[in-house]
């Protein structure tokens, strides 16, 4: 993987001064080329790409792909598919705890959906128990018992009685 870049941005990436990628620009060991632009041209040296750890710095560890810097070299697409990779592969573990977090709340809920289901079951049958236990005219009072009239029945006896 190649990339274009000013010349000075390539004699930082090289280790080199800008005038030593001039030399190699006409010398044919760098590709480069004159872009025109409203203040004249540029130059626009073809490097390859490498990502490698700053200067100075301790080991990146992995998936830390904003603290590496881009740098020539000979194993750039390389470098940059293993960074690329450990970038994909950060995130897919952030999903998968995201999605086991989830599974765990689902399952809790489950659990608790469950729980409810037992206790209306065991209310449903002691209420069918209660419906049996009954007697056979429902809301009548027991045979030894004389049913209490209703208030229309008092109040029509007491207009015909006259009372």
């Amino acid at each position: 993987m190649t990339e274009r870049v000013p010349i000075s941005v390539a004699a930082a990436r090289l280790g080199v001064s800008a005038d030593t990628v001039r030399r190699r620009i006409r010398a044919g060991k760098l590709t480069g080329s004159r872009v025109p632009t409203p203040q004249g041209h540029r130059w626009l040296v073809v490097v390859p790409v490498t990502l490698e750890p700053p200067a100075g710095s301790e080991s990146v560890p992995p998936g830390d792909v904003d603290s590496v810097h881009v740098t020539t070299g000979p194993a750039g697409a390389e470098a940059v598919a293993v960074a690329t990779l450990r970038e994909r592969v950060a995130g897919l573990e952030r999903l998968s705890a995201e999605l086991a977090t989830e599974r765990d709340a689902w399952r809790d809920q489950a659990a608790r959906h469950e729980e409810s289901a037992q206790q209306l079951r065991t209310l449903v049958a002691q209420a069918q128990q209660l419906i049996r236990a009954l007697p056979a005219g429902g809301d009548r009072a027991p045979p030894d018992q004389a049913p209490r009239p209703g208030p229309w029945r008092r109040w029509l006896r007491r207009l015909v009685e006259g009372g």
